[in-house]
């Protein structure tokens, strides 16, 4: 995914500011896929992988 590093990083943006996390759909597909998760304890998403395809 071209730019999965850029959506996560603005969830995490979004989230400090708003105090929810926006797109949860795509970031439990991230998650689903291997690409992100969720660190309870930093309170953020990170990127775990990226698509080749």
């Amino acid at each position: 995914m071209a730019h999965l590093s850029d959506i996560v990083r603005n969830a995490n943006i979004f989230e400090r500011r708003w105090g929810r996390h926006p797109m949860e759909g795509w970031l439990d597909a991230f998650a689903e896929a291997g690409l992100a998760r969720y660190d309870a304890e930093a309170d953020a998403w990170l990127v775990t992988g990226e698509a080749t395809s």
